[in-house]
């Protein structure tokens, strides 16, 4: 299991107008931020700022029913899959750690051939921020066991 940590209040990096995960009656099954697709965030989103990314494979959450709850609901996630969006993946990762305060990065993928690729990306993208970036790795398996 993860240990998460958030140095801002929740409302400092939700979206304008967004419920609050806690009043959306949801829990943690409300979304911290919008849009979550990593093609579509602008990297200078303000919840980004002092944040703990949560980067996952487009169907990881869905193959691991209490996602949020184990990886992070107070983490920003974005999603995506270098397969869909080969080096644009990797360059629009590294543009949004360079351009803002992430503490620290937590990787949810699968274990299939098409996540060994997301790897080495979130990696590649933080070694080109040159900022010293923890980064935390899970791995899913078809069967629901997770490996840390």
């Amino acid at each position: 299991m993860y240990e998460m940590y958030d140095d801002s209040p929740r409302s400092q990096r939700s979206a304008p107008g967004a419920p609050d995960a806690s009043s959306a009656g949801g829990g943690t099954d409300a979304p911290v931020q919008w849009p979550l697709k990593l093609m579509r965030i602008s990297p200078l989103s303000p919840f980004f700022h002092k944040a703990k990314l949560l980067v996952a494979a487009d169907c990881a959450a869905f193959s691991y029913p209490s996602f949020r709850e184990a990886f992070g609901a107070e983490c920003t996630l974005v999603i995506g899959c270098p397969d869909a969006y080969g080096e644009r993946f990797y360059a629009k990762l590294a543009k949004i750690i360079a351009l803002n305060d992430i503490i620290g990065v937590t990787l949810v993928r699968m274990d299939s051939e098409c996540c060994n690729r997301m790897r080495e990306s979130v990696m590649a993208a933080i070694r080109a921020s040159g900022k010293d970036i923890p980064l935390n790795v899970a791995t899913l398996f078809a069967e629901g066991e997770t490996v840390d």
